[in-house]
């Protein structure tokens, strides 16, 4: 067996430090990619007109992740508008996206500077320990709240319905438990989630003439159960409606199977309140067939009659277009990008802190002192 030559060691080692020097040269180059990410998805959510759609849906329909990415990415952004002290070592580069997203759950502006010395001298693992207590503290801290219990509704001036409610604890508890049941059915729309809520109570609860709402269309006026309503509206509904034109159920089981059960609406995943579309409304003579429906989410049927949205069938394809005519696509690819523009400038391979954390952090597993720190006013 021949043994590796001194020279052959000093040069392997060498090596070895060049490419440990390179990859986190690079690591620290992805967080600071990572930050300038989250500060265009931070400026787009400012500007962007989404209509129906939600933001995170659409940033994870555009960028091609996941809708749980997609959500804690645009957290995230929000946060660090407020945590400058943390935004700073993260545009450096000097902290990684894992920190960040941590410490974001908890950290406020008065413990940003804190938090972001915490996560130059802290490992993950700690930081995680740190966040878990902290934020049950705060928690903690927010139970005692005055319980006065109402719940009331009156008509505006716009014609909107206005609902108000004070709940004790348990009552809101059981209620955002029904409401994000209706988000994670289908319903992105906190509005759309509390109808979907009490839909499903009506079909479970209500009897007889309390369980139909009641529409009418005329050339001048449409109305739900006497309301005033527009005739997008009242077109959706009577779409719905069990006794007019609705699709059956051998014909809900044949789209569901066709669709692969998911909302045909590009970018939506929803598998619940899933209502069957006509393509051609049956007002203008669309009929109840397979060939002339679509399944989609409760949120997106609305879009469809309400938010200017339109979907046409052309050959066998679906194709679904935006309020301003744009054609939106199932997945949209990203456009390819040289390897030269993806550089991003020089950083520091292993940067110095700038905070001397000596005084008040002894330890990296240290988390009662770091605790006891950062709750220090």
């Amino acid at each position: 067996m021949n043994l590796p030559t001194n020279q052959e060691n000093t040069e392997r080692e060498k090596r070895e430090r060049e490419l440990v020097d390179a990859l986190v040269t690079m690591n620290a180059r992805l967080a600071a990619a990572e930050y300038q990410f989250l500060k265009l998805v931070r400026e787009l959510e400012d500007v962007i007109v989404l209509g129906f759609d939600s933001y995170p849906r659409y940033l994870a329909w555009r960028c091609g992740m996941s809708l749980k990415t997609a959500y804690e990415r645009v957290r995230v952004a929000r946060a660090l508008a407020t945590l400058p002290a943390i935004a700073k070592e993260f545009e450096a580069g000097r902290i990684g996206y894992s920190k960040v997203r941590i410490v974001t759950r908890v950290a406020t502006p008065e413990t940003d500077a804190k938090y972001a010395s915490l996560c130059l001298h802290g490992p993950v693992h700690f930081l995680e320990d740190v966040v878990r207590v902290h934020g049950t503290i705060l928690h903690a801290e927010t139970q005692s709240r005055e319980r006065q219990r109402y719940v009331s509704m009156h008509t505006d001036d716009a014609g909107m319905v206005v609902v108000r409610a004070r709940l004790a604890p348990d009552e809101a508890a059981i209620l955002k438990k029904a409401l994000g049941a209706a988000r994670t059915a289908g319903a992105d729309d906190d509005c759309l989630a509390l109808t979907e809520v009490a839909t499903a109570a009506v079909e479970k609860l209500a009897t007889g003439d309390e369980a139909v709402l009641h529409v009418e269309t005329s050339d001048h006026v449409c109305t739900v159960d006497g309301h005033a309503c527009a005739r997008a509206t009242a077109e959706r509904l009577i779409c719905q409606n069990p006794h007019r034109r609705k699709a059956s159920a051998k014909q809900t089981r044949m789209l569901k199977r066709i669709q692969g059960g998911a909302c045909a609406f590009p970018g939506c995943t929803h598998r619940r309140f899933l209502h069957a579309h006509h393509v051609t409304h049956w007002s203008k003579g669309g009929k109840t067939r397979l060939s002339n429906l679509v399944l989609v989410c409760s949120k997106h049927h609305r879009a469809l009659h309400e938010g200017g949205y339109t979907l046409t069938r052309e050959g066998e394809e679906l194709v679904f277009r935006s309020p301003c005519g744009t054609e939106l696509e199932l997945a949209p690819a990203s456009p390819a990008v040289a390897w030269e523009e993806r550089a991003f400038a020089d950083i520091p391979t292993l940067p110095t802190a700038e905070l001397d954390p000596g005084e008040y952090i002894t330890n990296r597993d240290n988390r009662e002192r770091s605790l006891e720190w950062l709750l220090q006013q």
